[in-house]
């Protein structure tokens, strides 16, 4: 009998500590959910959830540039991300303004010539088509993006693989802003971190206190052990947890007047050729899927799956 009971009775003490923290609770194993729910990881990147896209022509690829080039596809970016700074609560007002002016000042840069335009040195020129070779490949087809300081400026490297996985040449400006706005936001949200890390102390310590984080430290009621063990863990980690929460908060932006379900599986689409390993860096698919975007209430409501216990700024 304990056999069967043992599941409903973890899930009643798991949801009173989730309703003192007035938390939306995980539903138990066997509750009527829709499937993405049981595992996010094998929503967005099992096959049969792939996107069917062809493969995009030079031609398209070109129209493709001119599009993600234009004002119009900087204000939609700039809008998802700005608006993630803005409801963040924990947030002062200066602080708030500080994150937005640097996520303003973030260059983007598809091709070396896009670099050219931002009045480099020829070192640094080189340094950047370096590493987008490094990244990309030499003939750019790796799906990948990268956040660089070069000279004081903030430039993020998309590849041209990324770029002929996720958008459509059909798309405007604007929906491709949208299909490009996790790993963006992202990407910026490294920024965010490096130049803010005090900001995200009490984040980590949540991190280290969460019960549902055990994927990256295993906890201890000890503060000793949760210090050596879990401070090893979660801090190689931070920098990648950190962007991929400014990532998923410009999501639920972008979702609040963009519902479709091709958009949102489009974004997170990139990350499933990685693996599921964690590399001692990049948490594992699982955790990124199952923990830290289920934790953002507006994600967690368009996938019509339950609000997991997580950490928020």
């Amino acid at each position: 009998m304990k056999i069967f009971l043992w599941p409903t009775s973890l899930f009643l003490f798991v949801c009173t500590i989730c309703t003192a923290l007035a938390t939306p609770c995980p539903g138990p194993e066997n509750s009527n959910q829709p499937t993405q729910c049981k595992s996010l990881r094998q929503y967005f990147c099992s096959p049969e959830e792939k996107r069917n896209v062809p493969a995009m022509t030079d031609v398209e690829y070109q129209t493709s540039l001119r599009k993600l080039r234009t004002p119009e596809f900087t204000a939609r970016l700039q809008g998802h991300i700005q608006g993630a700074i803005q409801e963040e609560r924990a947030l002062t007002p200066a602080q708030k303004q500080s994150l937005s002016q640097k996520a303003k000042d973030t260059h983007l840069v598809f091709e070396n010539e896009d670099a050219m335009e931002l009045g480099l040195s020829e070192n640094a020129l080189l340094y950047i088509k370096s590493i987008r070779i490094l990244t990309c490949g030499l003939e750019g087809n790796v799906t990948n993006a990268m956040a660089l300081y070069v000279e004081n400026r903030r430039i993020i490297s998309v590849c041209p693989g990324l770029v002929r996985k996720i958008v459509s040449a059909q798309q405007t400006s604007e929906e491709m802003a949208d299909s490009l706005t996790f790993v963006l936001g992202h990407e910026t949200g490294h920024f965010l971190f490096k130049e803010h890390e005090a900001l995200y102390e009490n984040f980590k310590d949540c991190l280290l206190d969460n019960p549902t984080h055990e994927g990256l430290a295993k906890q201890s009621t000890m503060n000793i052990f949760k210090i050596i063990f879990g401070e090893l863990r979660v801090g190689p980690h931070l920098n990648e947890i950190v962007a991929d929460y400014w990532g998923n908060r410009a999501m639920a932006q972008m979702m609040k007047s963009n519902t479709r379900a091709e958009t949102f599986r489009s974004n997170y689409s990139f990350i499933c050729g990685i693996g599921n390993d964690d590399d001692g860096e990049h948490p594992g698919l699982d955790y990124r899927f199952d923990f830290l975007t289920r934790n953002d209430p507006g994600i967690a409501e368009a996938l019509q799956c339950p609000m997991r216990p997580g950490c928020r700024l």
